[in-house]
């Protein structure tokens, strides 16, 4: 049961090292190790490769103007650039009028990795795609891509997306985000704003009305299943 456990990825402290106060080698060669991703994960930026793996992909940008500037001040990724507002105004005018249920938003976050490793974020958009269309919910065709994006910076893309169109219908951004690394895991996490087009229109939508889902990855809550729980949760939220 024990070597289940730790196969998941979650390590146990058994053992000692020479002295019972000695950390037990292979533990602490885990730990380091794990200190040592997180530090690289951290600084990790999405690849032009990963991004082009990314189906419709619209690349946009947060006012943090590098990956410093990102961990140092990290309002910066919260507020979208000029040049974003513009790009995404124009997605919304080619919508003329008639706005997509879901628009889905993939960042960096505090680890691209998280999306980058394979079997992560490509299996969970295949699945969600297929989900949301059984659902009858209609999907954005481009899936934005957002370099240096917190997680407020999806609600700023909601806030101008959304700015224009039927106040009462329901308008939902799901936004796939990476976590604070340190687990070994490049987790990910997903989260979900569905209110009432007016919500966005007042600028109104903070996480106090958000739901997220978290610690999704090939070796924990499986990209599949994660998909199959946003649907869940978008269809709860717009029953109310």
């Amino acid at each position: 049961k024990v070597k289940e456990v730790v196969g998941r990825g979650v390590d146990l402290a058994l053992g000692y090292g020479d002295k019972v106060y000695e950390i037990e080698p292979e533990l602490n060669k885990r730990i380091h190790d794990l200190y040592d991703d997180a530090k690289i994960s951290l600084w990790a930026e999405f690849t032009p490769e990963f991004v082009k793996t990314i189906p419709n992909a619209l690349e946009i940008t947060t006012k943090s103007q590098d990956r410093e500037e990102y961990v140092a001040d990290p309002a910066s990724g919260e507020e979208l650039s000029e040049a974003t507002v513009a790009t995404l105004e124009k997605l919304r005018s080619s919508w003329n009028g008639k706005n997509p249920d879901v628009q889905i938003i993939l960042s960096d976050g505090l680890n691209a990795k998280a999306l980058m490793d394979e079997g992560h974020v490509l299996p969970y958009l295949e699945a969600l795609q297929k989900d949301l269309k059984a659902a009858g919910l209609s999907v954005s065709q481009k899936n934005l891509v957002v370099t240096s994006g917190r997680v407020r910076a999806g609600y700023k893309t909601g806030n101008v997306l959304y700015a224009k169109g039927d106040a009462g219908k329901a308008a939902t951004i799901i936004h796939v985000i990476g976590e604070r690394p340190g687990s070994g895991h490049h987790n990910f996490s997903v989260y979900i704003a569905s209110p009432k087009a007016k919500v966005w229109q007042d600028k109104k939508v903070d996480h106090d009305i958000v739901r997220v889902i978290s610690g999704i990855s090939d070796t924990a809550l499986t990209p599949e299943k994660a998909a199959a729980e946003t649907v869940r949760l978008v269809k709860r939220i717009n029953a109310r």
